[in-house]
């Protein structure tokens, strides 16, 4: 195993951050990561753990670790959590074709609040092939 030397160490910074913060960032998938894997069951679980945090009132939701690199020239990088975030990324975008289903216009787009209500409540059991 390797030894991190004390000037990495200096540099690494932890911090919860929201679905929002997160997604205002650029990120890069490096090719040395793994494809994306994650089928119906991962994606389903993954929403039903969102659908029993909103009918629990969980607040905040842990949505799990990711671990991201920034680079000399500022990109960043996504270590650990690739597999996770994409989801998201996907739930996000159905929310989008949803809302714009819906009659939503993008500037609408900032209340996602009710959207995101219809998709963790939604009692639809193809709603994780939806999403894929």
């Amino acid at each position: 195993m390797g030894v991190i030397n004390s000037e990495v160490l200096d540099t690494l910074n932890a911090a919860p951050i929201d679905i929002e913060s997160c997604f205002s960032n650029h990120y890069i998938v490096p090719d040395y990561q793994r494809d994306y894997v994650w089928k119906e069951k991962e994606v389903g679980q993954l929403i039903a753990d969102l659908r029993e945090a909103y009918q629990n009132n969980k607040k905040p939701y842990f949505m799990g670790m990711m671990v991201v690199y920034k680079g000399d020239n500022g990109e960043l990088e996504i270590i650990d959590g690739q597999q996770r975030i994409t989801t998201f990324f996907m739930i996000l975008r159905a929310i989008e074709k949803r809302a714009s289903a819906a009659g939503y216009k993008p500037e609408d787009y900032a209340n996602y609040a009710n959207l995101l209500r219809s998709v963790v409540t939604d009692d639809d059991t193809g709603l994780s092939k939806k999403v894929l």
